[in-house]
């Protein structure tokens, strides 16, 4: 260790101990340091003489000084404020070959031959190689510098209420003998982590993408339903981007087919005969020890798997579950449905639209996945300018002298298609059948996933990348979905980032906002998709939604014990039985054809009877 001091050398040709110059060592002191190490007017040596104020110098950058240079420079200027040049010698190299024979308490300084301070005469040759002078200058500051700083630090320090807004900076010495400073941050090792694992991000915001935003992104607090392979990927995603509130929820015990499939397991987890969720938690914590991870045993209840109303027993644990699932969805920003079976994502569904909470759907074919958000009620909101282009386009196909009673239902009609047509679908939209029980008449093969090994880092990795683009968008979850097929405006600009145009509505820095995308590594082939709302579907309804906010868990059991039911307060099983009453007499595809006009005769022309029914083409 080594206090600083003041070092004035001179050109002495007669002491060859130390190549011709001497070298006088005074005590460090703000004003010790304008005298000696200062030019211009402040300065009191003579000519041939400089002096340096020497410290130790720890740092180990080449051609920077460390942080007690800042503390030195602090202290000069504010004892002289009309101070504008100094001189230091950052010394590097161990003090051992120098003999300091000065006494600290001196105040001035006296010949090289009487006592105090005297010339250092163990000073060789090479000691100083790696250290580094510094010549510094500066803009004088105001004369009241110092008084102002004691005003300042004492209204601090007194709980003066006229103390200036915000914290004082500060650097210097502290008048108590002994300071502590908290270093933690510096040396544990989970510190360290949780800094550095956000080097990539901030490397792409620096060097790639300065309107990147991360601060929303890394607050979501990401709720996963299934923590099998796709939940494992996921959140492993999620940390790269910064995500580190997660909740893995999970029934099913890790099995000795998992880990090589599952990101996140080991073999020691089955013989330990963890949790799924338990143990991904401890693997996530293994892997980023600040991320804040929790893990949920339950069971998510599905339409088609009966809940025994007569039991008392089954009839609570049922019910709790549904409300545990209502309150994980309600606590958390975004839910990924993540698991094995389609009807196990239906009660996800219902509780999400009816808080209108974001949810991100990931599924697995053989070789194909489809990664899609659900659409929000708020989505299907018409402007005023939205609402008369309905009316009109409904007015403009009505036949004249309808009456208004008709004319009424028409636009109603045309406005519930224009909400729908703007409103994304949930993964349900698509579908005419309700979800029932897929899985007690399988067999054991049956009911496990099989799926290309890398299908599900595919998807799992464009899931998160929709999340991080969908946090980029001005409207968050509330964007409105890119269509690839020029639909609408707003594939207006659908590089604009890359050629520099602004960005269209459904776009952000990180590209285009998408509804679906639906992919197959057979022929490696990747859309961007969009579906539309059905204002039929078993999931996302207003007609579900409706009836779940009216009549809460008992709605939920009659639709796990009657899954048709579904289907019937909907309207999904009348307008199937219509479809099919309507063409019940259409036996084969021989019918529609006339037979009079056989394409294999000569001069036939092989055309299609024309349909009575005005809406075949519509079928």
């Amino acid at each position: 260790e080594c206090l600083p001091f003041i070092a004035v050398i001179a050109d002495d040709p007669t002491d060859e101990n130390v190549g011709g110059r001497s070298i006088q060592v005074y005590p460090f002191s703000p004003s010790n340091a304008v005298k000696y190490c200062s030019s211009g007017p402040l300065s009191v040596l003579s000519e041939g003489k400089r002096g340096f104020i020497v410290f130790n110098d720890t740092s180990e950058m080449a051609q920077y000084p460390g942080w007690s240079f800042r503390n030195l420079i602090a202290a000069i200027r504010i004892h002289n404020p009309s101070c504008t040049s100094l001189r230091f010698l950052g010394l590097r190299d161990s003090l051992s070959d120098i003999r300091l024979d000065a006494d600290p308490t001196a105040s001035e300084p006296t010949s090289a031959t009487g006592s105090n301070p005297k010339v250092a005469t163990g000073l060789r040759d090479g000691v100083v190689t790696t250290s580094l002078v510094y010549e510094c200058s500066m803009a004088a500051l105001p004369e009241n510098t110092l008084s102002e700083v004691s005003k300042q630090l004492r209204s601090i320090l007194d709980d003066d209420e006229t103390a200036p807004a915000g914290p004082l900076k500060v650097v210097g010495w502290s008048t108590k003998s002994i300071e502590t400073t908290e270093m933690s941050s510096m040396m544990n090792p989970a510190a360290l982590a949780d800094s550095s694992s956000k080097l990539n991000l901030s490397l792409m915001k620096w060097r790639m993408m300065p309107t990147l935003d991360l601060s929303k992104i890394t607050e979501c607090k990401a709720l996963l339903l299934g923590s099998g392979t796709l939940g494992c990927n996921i959140a492993r995603h999620l940390l790269m981007w910064g995500v580190t509130n997660i909740t893995m929820v999970d029934r099913g015990r890790v099995s000795y087919s998992n880990p090589v499939r599952q990101t996140l397991f080991e073999v020691q987890d089955v013989v330990d005969n963890k949790y799924k969720a338990d143990a991904a938690r401890d693997a996530l914590k293994r892997i980023l020890p600040n991320a804040n991870v929790k893990s949920v045993n339950m069971t998510i209840r599905m339409p088609g798997h009966r809940v025994h109303v007569d039991d008392a027993e089954d009839l609570k644990r049922a019910r709790d579950d549904i409300t545990q699932l209502e309150q994980l969805i309600a606590e958390h920003d975004v839910t990924f449905l993540l698991t094995d079976s389609r009807e196990a994502r239906w009660l996800p569904t219902v509780i999400a639209t009816a808080l209108e909470k974001p949810v991100l759907n990931t599924a697995l074919g053989f070789d194909t996945y489809v990664v899609m958000r659900h659409g929000l009620p708020g989505h299907g909101i018409l402007t005023e300018e939205e609402k008369a282009a309905a009316v009109a386009d409904v007015e403009k196909f009505l036949p004249a002298g309808t009456d208004d009673i008709k004319k009424e239902e028409a636009i109603v009609r045309g406005l519930a298609q224009a909400k729908a047509a703007k409103r994304p679908g949930c993964y349900f939209c698509s579908d005419v059948v309700a979800p029932m029980d897929s899985l007690t008449a399988r067999t054991l093969d049956q009911q496990c996933t099989v799926t290309r090994p890398g299908v599900s880092g595919i998807a799992s990795a464009l899931t998160v990348e929709v999340l991080a683009t969908l946090y980029n968008h001005p409207k968050f979850f509330m964007s409105p979905a890119y269509k690839s097929d020029g639909e609408n405006e707003n594939n207006a600009h659908a590089h604009g980032q890359a050629s520099g145009d602004a960005l269209g509505p459904a776009e952000t820095v990180l590209g285009v906002v998408p509804h679906q995308i639906r992919g197959t590594v057979s022929d490696y082939h990747t859309s961007v998709m969009y579906g539309h709302y059905y204002d039929k579907c078993t999931g996302c309804s207003d007609i579900i939604v409706d009836l779940y906010k009216k009549d809460g868990v008992d709605f939920i059991i009659k639709c796990m014990n009657d899954p048709l039911h579904m289907e019937d307060v909907t309207g999904l099983r009348a307008e199937k039985e219509a479809m099919e009453a309507k063409y019940a007499n259409w036996e084969d595809d021989d019918d529609l054809f006339d037979e009079s006009d056989d394409s294999g005769s000569e001069g036939g022309t092989g055309k299609k009877k024309v349909a009575e029914d005005d809406e075949w083409a519509t079928v």
